[in-house]
C-alpha cells in the first residue's frame, strides 16, 4: 500500500511540475523519442541511463518528497551535539525532507524546478550528500528500485506518446495547496489533459 501511494504521488508531483514548465518537456520529450528511435519497449537497464529523464525525477523527488517529514532516527545513548544544539541520548529525532532538499544552504534556487542541476550544473547542488530520498544504508527503501523502474515505464510512455497541460482551472498552485504529509505524501488530485501526438 505506501509502495504503491508514493509512486502515484512521486508521478503527480512529476507530471505537475512537467505542466508547469512546458520547456522542460519538451526536452524531456526529446531525449525520450530518441530512445524509442532505437528500441520497440520500454527496458529498464536501457532508461536507466536517461540522463535529462532521471534528472526530472530526482528534481521533483527534491521538490516534492513523498516522505516530506523523513523518517524517524534515534540519538545514540551518549547524546549528539548537532551545531549548537544538544540532544540528549536515546531522543527520536526526524529530519524533514521537504524542508532539508529546499534549503539555500544545500541547494541554489531551492525552489525552483532545474533538472539541469543534476547534470550540466552542478553548481546548483551546493551538498548532494543531503540528498536521500529513499534514505540510505541499513534503512533505505525497500521498494526505491521498484519504484524507480515503474516511474521510469510510466513517465517514458506517456512523454513519448502524448503532449500534456493542464485542464481548464488547474494550476500547480492549487494542486500543492490541497496535498498532505500524512507520513507518506498524500495528493491531491490532478486534472491535466493528454493529447496524442502527431506521428
Amino acid at each position: 500500500m505506501v509502495f504503491s501511494d508514493t509512486v502515484a504521488a512521486v508521478l503527480s508531483c512529476l507530471f505537475m511540475e512537467l505542466a508547469r514548465h512546458p520547456k522542460e518537456y519538451r526536452k524531456l520529450q526529446d531525449e525520450v523519442d530518441e530512445y524509442f528511435r532505437g528500441h520497440d519497449k520500454p527496458e529498464h537497464a536501457a532508461l536507466s541511463k536517461l540522463r535529462y529523464l532521471q534528472a526530472c525525477i530526482d528534481e521533483s523527488l527534491r521538490l516534492h518528497p513523498p516522505v516530506p517529514s523523513g523518517v524517524q532516527r534515534m540519538t545514540p545513548p551518549e547524546g549528539l551535539q548537532v551545531d549548537d544544539v544538544w540532544l540528549p541520548g536515546d531522543t527520536i529525532v526526524f529530519v524533514p525532507s521537504y524542508t532539508q532538499y529546499r534549503d539555500a544552504r544545500f541547494f541554489e534556487r531551492p525552489d525552483d524546478f532545474i533538472p539541469e542541476r543534476w547534470i550540466d550544473q552542478p553548481e546548483l547542488v551546493k551538498n548532494a550528500a543531503v540528498y536521500v530520498p529513499f534514505s540510505t544504508g541499513h534503512d533505505v527503501c525497500i521498494g526505491k528500485q521498484l519504484g524507480l523502474l515503474e516511474t521510469r515505464f510510466v513517465t517514458s510512455a506517456i512523454v513519448h506518446k502524448y503532449n500534456l497541460r493542464y485542464a481548464q482551472g488547474q494550476t500547480g498552485e492549487i494542486f500543492l495547496e490541497g496535498n498532505k504529509d500524512t507520513g507518506t505524501l498524500t495528493v491531491a488530485p490532478l486534472n491535466v489533459v493528454f493529447s496524442p501526438r502527431k506521428a
